[in-house]
């Protein structure tokens, strides 16, 4: 295939890439500002290839310069666009001293004719896109480490490394294989542009695999966590809940090692939407259910039953630790002011604890237990914690 032609396919390979990250963007709403750092990234590398297939027949500083910083502006592009779709804060000033150091000594090397002044050219750009690139990798894959194991996680930033590995390739066979003179100007024409076409058509390729993946992996975690989740508080529903549970429950089996569960409900709840109304009551829900996750430890689980019922699993927790660990919490509602529009929100709750007995059969034993001392919470006027002991094993299970 001919040079002519393999630039038409990088071409327009790149503006139906850039196409497809603009439609995602703005039409789909999908990560709206990091896949137009994408599209812009695809429209400037096309640029970039285009500026180097004319070189010898538009002014060097265009061709040759004007493609480097093209190249660079390009992944670096990539990057932040990463930066911002991964919720992590864009390296702007980073980005700036790469620039403001990089393209002076750009624009300096290809100003001198020498060979090795442009493969130093080469190198340098190269290399600051390497870097782009690879920081890139890391960047994206912490990202998916959060949701995602080992294996799925390198699978998908693996292309984005390769990107990497091609730019710092060419500058190596660029700088052990030079060209000069004429000839430099003229391997547009030649077998060595060819195969420098179908390494940025590669590019392109693996660029746009590499973040699509990465975009995908996004909704598959986000469809994870909303099938696990409350939507308005964004604690564990009843389905992770029970999961949740029950796995505790077996490994308290195995083990031996103490399983406690707490459950409050918020007092007086219904005055709360009938003097401020509903808005007013779902921002008081995620409020607590935002305190009990601020202090809950890592281990622990925050769910919410429903209405405005919350619990919390307590591994590796007895009785007098998780009757303190409560304490704590309810102390901390009282004392937490929500505003809402303007008005100043006091909550209060009441609580009951259990923990998991020898007699146990099951979580929902469990839950009953810790819903038995919540009522009696209630009945003891409320804004305070009841427990629930285990039941002791009875002698004839003990002799049998």
């Amino acid at each position: 295939m001919h040079n002519p032609t393999l630039l038409m396919v990088a071409l327009s390979l790149g503006a139906l890439l850039a196409a497809i990250w603009l439609i995602g963007g703005l039409v789909l709403k999908v990560a709206r500002k990091a896949t137009l750092h994408w599209a812009v990234s695809n429209a400037v590398l096309g640029g970039a290839v285009t500026l180097l297939y004319q070189r010898g027949h538009w002014h060097d500083s265009l061709a040759f310069f004007g493609s480097d910083v093209a190249v660079l502006l390009g992944y670096l592009a990539v990057r932040r666009g990463v930066q911002v779709f991964t919720s992590q804060r864009p390296s702007d000033l980073e980005h700036a001293v790469l620039l403001v150091a990089g393209i002076p000594a750009l624009g300096w090397l290809r100003a001198m004719p020498a060979v090795p002044a442009q493969q130093a050219a080469v190198l340098l750009t190269a290399l600051l896109s390497s870097y782009a690139m690879w920081r890139a990798t890391q960047e994206a894959y912490h990202c998916m480490r959060q949701d995602f194991d080992r294996t799925t996680s390198i699978a998908t930033v693996l292309p984005i490394f390769v990107i990497g590995l091609l730019l710092l390739g060419r500058a190596v066979l660029n700088w052990a294989f030079p060209s000069g003179g004429d000839a430099v100007r003229d391997a547009t024409r030649g077998a060595e542009f060819g195969l420098f076409l179908l390494a940025a058509i590669l590019a392109q390729m693996l660029q746009s695999l590499s973040l699509a993946g990465l975009v995908i992996a996004r909704l598959i975690a986000r469809i994870r966590r909303l099938s696990v989740s409350d939507v308005l508080t964004g604690a564990a529903n009843r389905r992770r809940l029970e999961d949740v549970l029950g796995a505790e429950m077996a490994r308290r089996r195995r083990t031996g090692r103490p399983l406690s569960l707490a459950v409050l409900d918020i007092d007086h709840f219904k005055h709360v939407n009938d003097a401020h109304g509903h808005a007013a009551g779902d921002a008081a829900l995620a409020a607590t259910a935002a305190l009990m996750r601020r202090l809950s430890r890592t281990g622990d689980l925050v769910a919410r039953l429903g209405g405005e019922e919350f619990c919390v699993v307590l591994p590796d927790t007895d009785l007098a630790g998780a009757a303190i660990a409560v304490e704590r919490l309810r102390r901390a509602l009282e004392q937490e002011m929500i505003v809402f529009e303007g008005k100043r929100l006091h909550l209060s709750a009441s609580f009951g604890v259990a923990v998991c007995g020898p007699r146990e059969e099951g979580w929902s034993d469990l839950l009953k237990r810790a819903d038995a001392a919540l009522y009696r919470a209630k009945a003891r006027g409320r804004n305070c914690v009841e427990t629930a002991p285990a039941e002791p094993e009875r002698v004839g299970a003990e002799a049998s």
